[in-house]
């Protein structure tokens, strides 16, 4: 495990250079325990498509290259995916409904040249579908993954994708959109309870994105203890609107104190410790 984290390690930090040093040793340290814990049928495309895409074959090569070099059977995984749409109709409409409104309100978002309303209604939407997360909120989630990071290594010169750069995003590739989706999916393999699953949710895709638009309308340039304690607020009462309790409001203010302090990418750094602190820390945090 130790030699395969070097490995991750070292193409983050040579090839890939999205990454600051610390980023980068912390998700060579945690994608070996993805690999153990997640079963997805596109596990290994999601977490090694970067070395295809940087190989400068082209679009169609490259999706190729998924199915062959990764062994995925191409009409078992059409007729799946086929069967779990006609199956799930009624979510897919949903979905195709939500999304229809989000591309609305974000051409609005873009016309009025507001691009962090933009970015961040993306997180309000996620959150409304990953409330009722199954089985296949979870493989759509994937094949959203494996086609966002398609695009985004592909295209993240293009101005679409630049308008929704962060100022995090210092690199070749724009990871704060792939971070999100990754976050949001791999989450749910480490934790056992829904409570703890939507818990993080909040923290990733309400308490940050409340905390960047408050900090917006208010004209703070940088952290500020009272945006992050109105993030920490709004968070809490989200989470007693969906469970009429309060027994998540110290991990909320430990996030707070996470999203304030950290360096690293708000995404990477609110999953990990959060997860960290349900998997490992539940007693000292529901006293």
């Amino acid at each position: 495990m130790m030699f395969e984290s070097l490995i991750y390690f070292y193409y983050l930090k040579i090839f890939l250079k999205s990454f600051t040093t610390l980023e980068s040793f912390v998700i060579s340290c945690i994608v070996p325990f993805i690999r153990m814990n997640c079963d997805g049928r596109f596990i290994n495309p999601i977490l090694y498509y970067q070395i295809i895409a940087t190989s400068g074959r082209c679009l169609v090569s490259q999706a190729i290259d998924i199915f062959f070099i990764f062994d995925i059977p191409f009409l078992e995984t059409a007729k799946h995916v086929i069967f779990i749409t006609i199956e799930n109709i009624t979510k897919v409409f949903f979905m195709v409904y939500i999304v229809t409104l989000l591309a609305i309100f974000m051409f609005w978002c873009q016309k009025t040249n507001n691009v962090n309303l933009a970015r961040k209604s993306v997180h309000f939407t996620l959150f409304v579908i990953l409330l009722r997360i199954d089985h296949f909120t979870k493989e759509a989630l994937e094949l959203v993954l494996l086609f966002n990071h398609f695009m985004s290594s592909n295209f993240s010169n293009q101005p679409l994708f630049q308008s929704f750069k962060s100022m995090r995003d210092f690199g070749d590739v724009n990871i704060s959109n792939i971070l999100i989706l990754a976050t949001c999916y791999f989450t749910g393999f480490f934790l056992f309870k829904y409570e703890d699953f939507i818990a993080i949710m909040i923290s990733l895709l309400i308490l940050d994105s409340a905390t960047s638009i408050i900090g917006q309308f208010i004209g703070s340039k940088g952290r500020n203890k009272l945006v992050t304690g109105s993030g920490v607020f709004i968070a809490v009462f989200t989470h007693f609107l969906l469970f009429s309790n309060f027994q998540y409001s110290i991990f909320y203010i430990i996030i707070g104190f996470i999203e304030y302090f950290t360096n690293m990418n708000d995404n990477l750094a609110i999953t990990v410790g959060g997860v960290i602190m349900l998997r490992f820390f539940r007693k000292p945090l529901f006293l």
